[in-house]
């Protein structure tokens, strides 16, 4: 067949089989050969422009199979279109109808099919959408319900080759990268033939203007994209080493529904019995890229869709990689998700195993996920925030959709609101936050309201609100690590924000500048034990415990740096069991406590300073009137540590030592039984030492030892 404009009548009697619903004309244009049965190729280019008129089906690869119940008779092609990839069938159509039949018909064309209306084909597919309307457009082929004789031995509908579909105008209810995939026997006699069509090779979607009405599927409907070991196709092995992936660009246009990287996994042709297992599977990686001034009102999956089909709750499965791609100015209404939409209740529909990677390089009014969102991802999600404007939620993780594995986010500039390595309500395994430059308002290691395995947050020159290694609402936190290098923070905190429980974390503090660390919660929930380890930096105050949550153990090793003050203790918050702060050197300017600010301590507060200066006073107890110790209290001063300055007027409130609290009582009246111990075995205290509080009690017993006989340093 030559290059040229070719429209071919194509009488049958179900002319509307494999069309969408809706007024359509029989007419059809068909590229290929009808019963096609030669081993070769008699000629391999073909061009078909549409300039006007009205078409039911535009098929561009042929008919080489039957259309209905008949048997298989083309022994020589094998009921093949091109015999390899090395004879392979090229076709280019053009759309190009400027004066549209639409108030004849619902479109210009019905149905636009890439590949072949039945059968097998190797090839090269170029659709050109340029004006007119389009029902829908198919990438690669329809799929039939030929029968299959007992001694066939090759595939009925398999697609081998590649599909490009550019879109520069027109209007486009919605579009398929890959195969429908039908058996209208199965719709009317419950035909038990299971759907096999099935796509191997690169499909390519660019839109730089024009109009789709729906939605956009990279893959499939019925049919199944891309070769692995596990595929339904039981001739898989005719694509095993064919290279398969779905790229799509949109640059201009509009989107007025969904984007899926991957497939559906359902077609109004197929009952769920015909349906097969991996229905709207691919088997490959998935490329989106939006720029410029693309429009999208729905939302963006790297992965598939599913559908409620309850016997085949595996559909719509994407094994690859999918990689969205963020830049310009383009004016997204939905939400971005490097997984699958999925189906509630059905946990592996949709699921993505593999990795996800989002690059956001433009400003952003909407919510990010690097997994699915009810589409459970497997494997590892990787959000990098470049530049912009992002007043909505960023998560690593999935919305309800959980990730088992690894979310990795790195903030590398742009100004972003709220970013959780976790999911939304979805939990994940482990999760890192990088943030070297940009500003973010708050930073979650954890999830919103779920849980996280290990949580890592690395500070690393970007300007920070408030960094939290747990979760925000909910969710059990294992173990939290915030790590600070450089850069501003007004409050870190070690566990959560409202609510749920984080079993340890662990601050590690190297340089920066923080205003209230808090080893553990902000408002609610609380951390089980609380770690805080200072190297440098500058810090206003230091809280072992939460700000107005509960923690139970806390521990403060301060090495290096300067420091405000430090509260054993938490700010407003109690702590259920004991407390240790361990002072090795730098600077506090004020004082250092035991117990809290305005917290409790339900067990005993052990401070040990070594080689450290302390310009205040330092105090075994808490602080404000309410932040009684209930055990006991015990500090030690040894080394060549310095309390106090030799220019300080002598006052308790600089340059004193107390074994009790400041305005806080150690122990009850009503047990009596607490004990408060000071050890002075090196240093220089320019003001006094107390074995009691300053200005309130200690219910028990004060004891004071200077040295022992023995060298301590």
């Amino acid at each position: 067949m030559g290059e040229g404009i070719t429209m071919t009548s194509y009488a049958q009697s179900n002319s509307n089989q494999g069309l969408i619903s809706g007024s359509a004309p029989a007419f059809h244009v068909i590229a290929g050969w009808l019963q096609y049965n030669y081993a070769t190729l008699p000629r391999n280019n073909s061009k078909i422009i549409i300039k006007s008129g009205a078409y039911g089906r535009i098929i561009m690869g042929g008919s080489p199979g039957t259309t209905g119940t008949g048997p298989l008779q083309q022994t020589t092609s094998r009921n093949f279109t091109g015999s390899s990839f090395n004879d392979m069938f090229n076709v280019e159509t053009t759309i190009d109808i400027k004066n549209s039949t639409k108030g004849s018909y619902l479109y210009d064309v019905n149905l636009l099919v890439g590949g072949a209306a039945c059968g097998n084909t190797y090839t090269n597919i170029v659709e050109n959408i340029q004006s007119g309307s389009i029902g829908r457009v198919l990438g690669a082929s329809l799929g039939d319900s030929s029968d299959r004789p007992s001694n066939w031995n090759y595939p009925i509908n398999t697609h081998l080759g590649t599909s490009t579909i550019n879109i520069t105008g027109g209007v486009i209810q919605e579009l398929y990268g890959g195969c429908l995939g039908r058996n209208m026997d199965a719709l009317t006699n419950s035909s038990s033939i299971v759907c096999d069509s099935y796509f191997y090779g690169q499909i390519v979607i660019n839109m730089t203007r024009g109009e789709i009405l729906g939605n956009i599927y990279g893959a499939g409907a019925g049919g199944v994209t891309g070769y692995n070991a596990n595929s339904s196709d039981q001739y898989k092995h005719y694509g095993e080493n064919v290279d398969t992936s779905v790229t799509i660009n949109i640059t201009g246009g509009s989107v007025g529904g969904n984007i899926y990287g991957g497939g559906y996994g359902y077609t109004e042709y197929l009952t769920e019995a015909v349906t097969a297992v991996d229905a709207g599977a691919l088997y490959g990686d998935s490329y989106i890229n939006i720029g410029s001034q693309a429009v999208i009102s729905g939302n963006i999956y790297g992965a598939g869709c599913g559908y409620n089909l309850r016997n085949k709750p595996n559909i719509a499965q994407m094994i690859g990689d999918s990689n969205i791609e963020i830049t310009g100015t383009p004016n997204i209404q939905g939400e971005i998700y490097g997984g699958g939409a999925g189906i509630s209740g059905y946990a592996n529909m949709a699921k993505l195993t593999g990795t996800s990677t989002i690059d956001i390089d433009a400003n952003l009014g909407v919510a990010v996920y690097g997994g699915g969102n009810i589409a459970q991802t497997t494997g590892t999600t990787e959000i990098n925030i470049l530049s912009g404007t992002h007043t909505a939620n960023i998560y690593g993780g999935g919305n309800v959709g959980i990730l088992d594995g690894t979310s990795t986010i790195n903030i590398d500039g742009g100004i972003s609101t709220n970013v959780y390595g976790g999911g939304n309500q979805a939990s994940s395994t482990t999760t890192n936050v990088y943030a070297s430059r940009g500003t973010a308002t708050t930073i979650y290691g954890g999830g919103n309201q779920a849980g996280v395995g290990t949580t890592n947050v690395y500070i690393q020159g970007t300007n920070v609100t408030n960094a939290f290694g747990g979760s925000n609402q909910s969710g059990t936190v294992t173990s939290s690590n915030v790590y600070m290098e450089s850069g501003s923070i007004t409050n870190i905190y070690g566990g959560n924000n409202q609510g749920g429980t984080t079993t340890t974390s662990n601050i590690e503090i190297n340089d920066g500048t923080v205003t209230n660390v808090y080893g553990g919660n902000n408002q609610g929930g609380q951390t089980e034990t609380a770690n805080i380890e200072i190297n440098d930096g500058t810090i206003t105050n230091v809280y072992g415990g939460g700000n107005e949550a509960v923690t139970k153990f806390t521990n403060i090793e301060m090495n290096d740096g300067t420091v405000q003050n430090v509260f054993g203790g938490g700010n407003e918050a109690g702590v259920d069991k004991d407390v240790n702060v361990d002072i090795k050197g730098g600077t506090i300017n004020q004082n250092i406590y035991g117990g809290g600010n305005e917290g409790t301590v339900e067990g005993d507060t052990v401070v040990t300073i070594s080689d450290a200066i302390i310009l205040g006073s330092a105090y075994a107890g808490g602080n404000g009137s309410t932040a009684t110790v209930y055990g006991n209290t015990s500090i030690t001063i040894k080394g060549r540590t310095i309390v106090g300055s030799s220019t300080d007027q002598v006052i308790p409130q600089r340059g004193s030592v107390f074994g009790g609290g400041n305005a806080a009582e150690t122990g009850t009246e009503e047990d009596d039984n607490s004990t408060t111990t000071v050890n002075i075995y090196g240093g220089t205290i320019y003001g006094n030492v107390y074995g009691g509080a300053n200005t309130s009690v200690v219910y028990g017993y004060t004891n004071v030892n200077v040295g022992d006989g023995r060298r301590r340093s």
